[in-house]
């Protein structure tokens, strides 16, 4: 099967959901107050993934077919994102950062490489930084996706990221999880976010119709997500 890095990533995760996670239990860690926030890993531009499509029934040649589509459709929202000036990235450190607080939390930046792809191996000493645990995200995705073509599968506003709380002093994982926003697949043991039905698209030249809307989307999907990740530490 041919797939964009995007869409093998999606089922990347699927697969990683055999790794055991991790929950919170805050009524044990007591003393983090404060979370040192490392510069959230972020992919290079959006994903506009069609999941199921005719081409994918004609071997390579379909498959470069849809590449090319797929990549002018990631033109057009990253045109779009820059146009209406929303900036996913900083919308969704904005919408933790604010969430964490609102449960409690300090929370101090901590510099990283944004550019990783995977958790960090290895955290700074308690001793660099006034922080109590290291908050590493991943975010593997983010634009829209649609799981078909037509009404009945529209491209809705999407993202997915793994999440990591690792206790300074000790290196020790106090809590490892994921989420998808618009899942297009049943996963296992993943938080799974619906997508607001406000941004639906039954065909992506209706998304290119209504940029403003679109990029609103990709803003409400990098919000939510961040929300859902700072209760993940409640």
């Amino acid at each position: 099967m041919y797939a964009s890095a995007a869409l093998a990533a999606l089922f990347c995760l699927g697969a990683c959901t055999q790794v055991p996670l991790v929950p919170y239990d805050r009524s044990v860690e007591q003393d983090n107050k404060n979370i040192g926030l490392l510069t959230v890993a972020w992919p290079s531009g959006p994903s506009s993934v069609l999941a199921a499509n005719v081409g994918q029934s004609f071997g390579l040649v379909g498959a470069l077919v849809n590449g090319a589509i797929e990549q002018n459709r990631e033109n057009d929202l990253t045109h779009m994102l820059t146009e209406q000036q929303v900036d996913a990235n900083a919308i969704f450190v904005s919408s933790l950062t604010a969430e964490l607080q609102k449960e409690g939390y300090a929370v101090t930046p901590v510099a990283a490489n944004v550019k990783r792809s995977d958790f960090l191996k290895g955290y700074p000493v308690a001793s660099a930084n006034p922080v109590d645990s290291y908050l590493d995200i991943v975010v593997t995705n983010y634009g829209y996706a649609a799981a078909g073509m037509g009404n009945a599968a529209p491209y809705r506003p999407w993202l997915q990221a793994k999440v990591k709380l690792i206790k300074a002093s000790t290196g020790s994982v106090l809590m490892e999880d994921m989420i998808s926003y618009n899942s297009l697949f049943t996963i296992k043991n993943v938080v799974t976010l619906s997508p607001d039905p406000a941004y639906a698209f039954p065909a992506w030249t209706d998304a290119n119709a209504d940029a403003k809307k679109t990029a609103d989307g990709v803003a409400a999907a990098a919000a939510q997500s961040a929300a859902a990740i700072a209760d993940l530490a409640k």
